[in-house]
């Protein structure tokens, strides 16, 4: 599975959103721009499909820009993820019995799903609080963090 700069800079986005929206203010497209590195009409693509999928809201008016639409340990990865890319699916034939022409006999599809929900759960198993600069601070960057490791890579 490979990851496409879309959902990586779309998590950076809500990342960014989350950091620096004090008291729920908006943040500006162009703050974003400037402290990420993506360009200011990238990142208005990537603010309608989060904000069509709930994720952001808009604020108009001179002082406008975007805040998260929920609270941020309620938004996931799998979340941002599915937004941007769509439903999280190996292949194709797990969306629809009738594209396998092995169908119940194939060998390789309990597999698959398996596979599937695994990399649906560890994706949605992390919240934007998750990868928030404190969080990873504090707990001595999750990866050397033996529980947390163990976590989130075991199941894969």
């Amino acid at each position: 599975m490979k990851v496409n700069a879309r959902v990586r800079y779309a998590i950076k986005m809500m990342i960014d959103i989350m950091d620096h929206s004090e008291n729920n203010a908006p943040v500006s497209i162009k703050d974003i721009s400037t402290r990420q590195r993506i360009s200011k009409q990238y990142l208005h693509q990537l603010a309608q499909a989060l904000k069509i999928s709930a994720l952001l809201k808009g604020v108009s008016g001179k002082n406008g820009g975007f805040v998260l639409a929920r609270p941020p340990e309620e938004i996931t990865v799998g979340e941002i993820y599915e937004t941007m890319c769509g439903p999280i699916i190996p292949l194709e034939c797990l969306e629809s019995d009738d594209i396998c022409m092995a169908g119940d006999n194939c060998k390789c599809r309990n597999m698959w799903g398996d596979i599937q929900g695994k990399i649906k759960d560890a994706l949605n198993s992390y919240s934007l609080v998750d990868l928030s600069a404190a969080n990873v601070e504090a707990a001595g960057h999750k990866e050397t963090d033996p529980a947390r490791s163990e976590e989130h890579t075991s199941e894969l």
